[in-house]
């Protein structure tokens, strides 16, 4: 991964000293008696001196399990697109291969579910939450997993391994150079939109790029036909990009289906020292999100956002854009 800018305090900026930043799991292992009521992603988790579990949810079944080995994952944002690609899904599925306990309650979403669908995953210990259960408890678990925290490179390269084999068919066209933007997207909820201007200058720069070097240019909204895209046609699309340049964001999220046959270019624009419009200094971008395996795969740049860049409108410098373009020609 590299630094794009012409601020030295930027370049000389060393990433790797936050590869190892962490926040550790939240373990919870129960004794015979113990007591303790938390909130479980909108269940209430209650463990009685009596030995029992409950999980309140709304519904009014309830379900009896006698497996003596439980967890109770607790993995934040499984509604939030870009979560459940670099954080749950690689969680669940590494838990159920690993994990010593028998069965795994978790919850799930539509979301989820769909992305779970399209990657054909099944699971022999997940059991996905949707109504009260109440349990006869030996050993129980509840994990909970904080928001930010050090990703898991070996969990995020079975998701990815998944991925590729779903997409090793050759395809038509592997020449796309996408530009996610934020501005035309109904679908964004947190800001960091490119100032009307400044995004005019990266669109017109990229489409002559293309021009030149026979790529095909597509601007990337998340929708299609005034829907969001399908989870099926935004990793088709994905999957034929040769480049993905974009402000952080979960429609940069999809750089996980493009294809390393491809010899990928990523280039997201994300928070440097100068500004920190969302995490800290060059923390939160998709190469960390995923557990810094797409350095290893993919060639990665980051540009950072100009100092007068807020929450809500950003900007970058045109001439780190330009550096990014020079490199890859």
């Amino acid at each position: 991964m590299k630094i794009l800018s012409n601020i030295q305090q930027d370049a000389l900026f060393d990433c790797d000293k936050l590869i190892n930043t962490t926040h550790p799991v939240g373990s919870i292992h129960t004794p015979r008696s113990f007591e303790i009521d938390c909130n479980f992603q909108g269940m209430q988790v209650t463990l009685h001196t009596n030995d029992n579990i409950s999980i309140q949810l709304n519904g009014p079944r309830t379900f009896k399990q006698t497996t003596t080995q439980y967890m109770f994952l607790n993995i934040p944002e499984w509604g939030n697109y870009g979560h459940c690609l670099h954080d749950v899904i690689p969680k669940l599925m590494w838990y159920d291969l690993n994990a010593k306990e028998d069965v795994i309650y978790t919850r799930s979403s539509e979301l989820l579910q769909s992305l779970i669908s399209l990657f054909k995953l099944k699971f022999d210990k997940i059991v996905f939450l949707n109504n009260s259960v109440t349990i006869d408890t030996g050993h129980v678990v509840i994990e909970t997993h904080p928001v930010y925290h050090a990703r898991d490179k070996k969990k995020i390269q079975l998701l990815k391994q998944v991925v590729d084999d779903l997409n090793n068919t050759p395809t038509t066209n592997q020449r796309k150079f996408i530009y996610c933007t934020r501005n035309h997207c109904g679908d964004v909820k947190h800001g960091r939109k490119m100032t009307p201007d400044n995004e005019s200058q990266i669109v017109t720069m990229l489409q002559a790029f293309c021009e030149v070097h026979d790529k095909e240019f597509v601007l990337y909204t998340g929708q299609e036909n005034g829907k969001t895209m399908s989870h099926e046609n935004q990793m088709r699309l994905f999957n034929q990009a040769e480049y993905v340049v974009g402000p952080h964001g979960s429609a940069m999220a999809n750089v996980i289906y493009m294809n390393p046959i491809n010899r990928p270019k990523v280039c997201e624009f994300s928070s440097g020292t100068e500004v920190q419009v969302h995490g800290g200094v060059f923390n939160k971008h998709y190469n960390m999100l995923y557990g810094y395996l797409f350095e290893e795969m993919y060639d990665y740049y980051l540009i950072p956002f100009t100092k007068d860049s807020t929450q809500q409108v950003t900007s970058i410098d045109i001439n780190n854009l330009k550096t990014f373009l020079e490199i890859i020609s």
